[in-house]
């Protein structure tokens, strides 16, 4: 967790906007670590986001994935 901040890459982070709050906060946190990320919270979706929502998910790692995001 030290060394987070040191990743140059761009890192998408994503979290279900049902998940429970400490995956949340966590999430959060990678975020603000990890200088060049991208948070997204996928809607209606809990901790297996993929699964419960995957037509935003695939969309949104597709975009990432583009550099369209």
């Amino acid at each position: 967790a030290q060394r987070l901040s040191e990743l140059k890459i761009p890192t998408l982070i994503m979290v279900g906007e049902y998940d429970i709050p400490d995956f949340q906060r966590k999430a959060q946190l990678l975020h603000k670590q990890v200088i060049n990320s991208k948070l997204v919270t996928i809607p209606s979706a809990g901790h297996l986001s993929n699964l419960d929502n995957p037509e935003f998910f695939n969309k949104t790692l597709d975009q990432f994935l583009s550099n369209k995001l």
